[in-house]
Formats: structure tokens, C-alpha cells, sequence
């Protein structure tokens, strides 16, 4: 894992000197006299180098890595296939809102999501993930149709 941790801690310094470099092609178009438009990307990047720096020099210094499990039971855990079905169907969900609509892929999604994530399987999920799906629908509909109508133009 130190190995791992220190090619990432490298990439990500290497990203963040890239963005930092960066920040002097962006134009000044803030009307604001009090703080210049460069101000908030060259904070953010400047305490990601920071960060950067510190996570490196911590995990150099660190003598924790000898009990620590390796990369691939580490990920393991973390890419379980129920986290990798939901990561495809939110993917599947996202692109299909373009073809078929907003409020019937969320319907679909979230549907199939339930039952998925339930855990038991009967046939009262059906009705369950049904109920679910009709009232996260009902909320989306009043507060983007009928709520924000009232307060948009």
C-alpha cells in the first residue's frame, strides 16, 4: 500500500502544480474591486499542494504500512459486486435521461434500486419499491413543477 499511496500522492501533486500553472491564463472579468478572480482557484489549488505535501511526507514517514492488507484485498472490499450493480445502473440511469426523459429514469432507477437494495426478496417488495417510486416521483413533481413554478419566472 505505501507504494500505491505514493504513486497517488504523486499524480495528485503532478495535477495540482498542472492547475496551478494554469491559473495565470484566466482573465480578470470580476467587476469586484475587493478580490480578483484568481483569488479562490490559486487558494483551493495552493491547499491541495499543501495537503499533497503533507499526505507525502506522512505516508513517508509512517511505519504502519507493514500490517496493512495489500491493494488487491483492499479493493476488494471496496468494489463488493452490489456497489458495482449500483454504479452501472446509476450510470445506465444517467444515460438514459436524455433518450427517454427525466421523470421516467428516475422512475426506473429508483424502482429498481429498491428492490435491489432490499434485504429480502418477496413479492410485497414489488408493491413496497412501487410506493417508493410513486412518492419520490410525487416529491420531484411538486418541487420542481408546482414549488419552483411559483418562484421562477
Amino acid at each position: 500500500m505505501r507504494t500505491t499511496d505514493l504513486l497517488f500522492s504523486a499524480v495528485y501533486l503532478f495535477v495540482m502544480l498542472i492547475g496551478f500553472t494554469q491559473i495565470g491564463n484566466l482573465t480578470e472579468f470580476s467587476a469586484s474591486g475587493i478580490t480578483s478572480a484568481k483569488f479562490y482557484p490559486q487558494l483551493v489549488l495552493g491547499l491541495g499542494l499543501l495537503t499533497g505535501v503533507i499526505e507525502t511526507a506522512r505516508t513517508l514517514m509512517s511505519n504502519i504500512y507493514a500490517e496493512q492488507p495489500d491493494f488487491a484485498s483492499t479493493w476488494r472490499g471496496a468494489f463488493r459486486p452490489r456497489r458495482v450493480v449500483l454504479l452501472a445502473l446509476f450510470i445506465v440511469y444517467l444515460l438514459s435521461m436524455k433518450p427517454l426523459g427525466f421523470m421516467v429514469s428516475t422512475a426506473a432507477f429508483c424502482f429498481v434500486t429498491t428492490v435491489l437494495l432490499a434485504p429480502v426478496r418477496n413479492p410485497k417488495l414489488a408493491i413496497v419499491a412501487g410506493l417508493v417510486t410513486l412518492g419520490t416521483l410525487a416529491l420531484i413533481y411538486l418541487l420542481l413543477v408546482v414549488y419552483l413554478q411559483a418562484f421562477l419566472p
